[in-house]
């Protein structure tokens, strides 16, 4: 299937390049923390399980970690395109050194630097019919999302952690339930069949989309492995009173972390999301649904998402809002030892070494994540915002460190939070700087008795980043 794939990119590519315009884009962004200080110990339990870092970061501060907080990156794409066909190809230059810090190429020197291909991919107009091929970055609708007026360039910790709709754990089955180019948590070359049609008032968008991926976990390697497959579609439904739409995955086996080999016990499992969206007016957003989980055919996860947005002349109101619940973790066997959130936004910190830390609160069976955001254009040049949010935990229900956690009570350090205000600066159109002050606390809601020698972790960050798209 993936031979299939590439072979179509490729041709799209080739045919659309002979009747198309030709467009170079760049998307520069460099990123750094220019302030970090760890203002309170978190302690540690006897086997010494958690906070080391932040624990001996206590009162150290740094001054423009450039390292910290993401680095410098660089996306180059050039896309050709007609009314017929189209192909689009991004690259990601990777200036970071190897190691845990980027994909391992096997050396750790400073001047080992790779690129990589964020996105290649090839498209055919066939009427109301169009046919994608490759490797696609991102199959979803935005207008779902409403992450637009919260990220300021900041993104992650400090803005819009689970912008995607789906579980907020990394490793469920449900996780970015709203894209079709992710299946099994990673994003898989596919090839794709839209079909775009009107009656009347309403306006319906189908996807159907097939990914391949290796029986051994890689991408890049298919020759003399099995390949096994993951089916995804998508249904859109637009019409004058409200927008629907209906996400359905079936996932291909899951891939042991440790082994790289496939599990042959998870083959059955798929996700479904459901999110609607009624027209409030010009300036009012509401997105409301969920999405589930199934494993073997048992309901194992579901979760909500809530999501506002209100604009009004030169200021913006949002506010995210999901709740994720693992129905058995420990014996649905796909989770067990890996329950843990894709991001974290407490305590965010730079270590000795200038990367960047953060206090991972134990993760939670049942957990809530919110995010309030505020946004005021001062100026063409001018922007000042300000964000807040926090994951409570309300049912630990877990292993960590080889210690089960689960007092059925919120926390067992089940609350993370943050709040951040800052500004953007457009010294010309295509060129901003954001920064913020960002205050980070961990550890909160704990179970005082039990984990007595742990204190709530707080911190200050500064991050600051330039973009430049051109």
């Amino acid at each position: 299937m993936k031979k299939i794939i590439s072979t179509l990119a490729l041709a799209t590519l080739a045919f659309g390049s002979v009747f198309a315009d030709v467009t170079f884009t760049t998307n520069y962004r460099t990123r750094m923390a220019g302030f970090s200080r760890v203002m309170n110990r978190s302690g540690a339990d006897a086997n010494g399980s958690f906070s080391p870092a932040a624990d001996a970061e206590l009162h150290n501060s740094y001054l423009f970690a450039q390292r910290a907080y993401g680095n410098a990156s660089d996306d180059f794409a050039i896309a050709v395109s007609s009314d017929i066909a189209g192909a689009s190809v991004k690259m990601s230059p990777d200036l970071r050194k190897r190691g845990t810090e980027a994909p391992a190429t096997g050396k750790d020197e400073v001047t080992d630097r790779v690129t990589g291909f964020g996105e290649y991919y090839g498209w055919v107009n066939l009427g109301a019919i169009k046919l994608t091929a490759g490797l696609v970055d991102g199959i979803n609708n935005g207008n779902y999302r409403l992450t637009g007026e919260v990220g300021h360039n900041l993104e992650g910790e400090s803005a819009d952690a689970f912008g995607y709709l789906g579980s907020m754990h990394k490793y469920a089955i449900s996780y970015k339930a709203d894209d079709l180019s992710q299946f099994n948590g990673d994003k898989r070359p596919v090839g794709m069949i839209t079909y775009k049609g009107e009656f009347g008032d309403t306006v319906l968008t189908a996807d159907l989309v097939a990914a391949a991926i290796d029986s051994d976990g890689a991408t890049n390697t298919w020759d003399g492995h099995k390949i096994h497959s993951a089916f995804g579609a998508r249904l859109d439904f637009k019409i004058p009173a409200v927008d629907v739409q209906f996400v359905f995955k079936q996932h291909a086996n899951k891939v042991n972390a440790g082994t790289k080999k496939s599990d042959a016990s998870n083959e059955a499992t798929r996700s479904v999301a459901l999110h609607v969206a009624p027209n409030l007016g010009e300036n009012l957003n509401l997105v409301v649904g969920g999405a589930a989980g199934f494993y073997n055919g048992d309901l194992t996860e579901f979760n909500a998402d809530v999501r506002f947005l209100f604009k009004s002349g030169n200021m913006s109101f949002t506010s995210l809002n999901n709740i994720s619940y693992i129905t058995n973790a420990a014996a649905t066997g796909y989770l067990k030892g890996k329950l843990d959130y894709d991001a974290h936004v407490g305590l965010c910190f730079v270590d000795s070494t200038g990367a960047l830390k953060k206090e991972e609160s134990v993760a939670s069976q049942s957990s809530m994540w919110n995010l309030i955001g505020f946004s005021m254009a001062l100026s063409e040049k001018l922007t000042v915002f300000a964000n807040v949010g926090d994951i409570i935990g309300f049912n630990a229900g877990c292993e960590k460190n080889g210690k089960h956690y689960n007092n059925g009570e919120i926390g067992d350090f089940g609350m993370e939070l943050f709040a951040a205000p800052g500004v953007q600066f457009f010294a010309t159109k295509n060129c901003s700087i954001t920064t913020a002050l960002r205050l980070g606390v961990s550890n909160l809601l704990r179970d005082t008795d039990t984990y007595k020698d742990i204190e709530p972790a707080y911190g200050i960050l500064v991050p600051v980043v330039m973009r430049v798209q051109l």
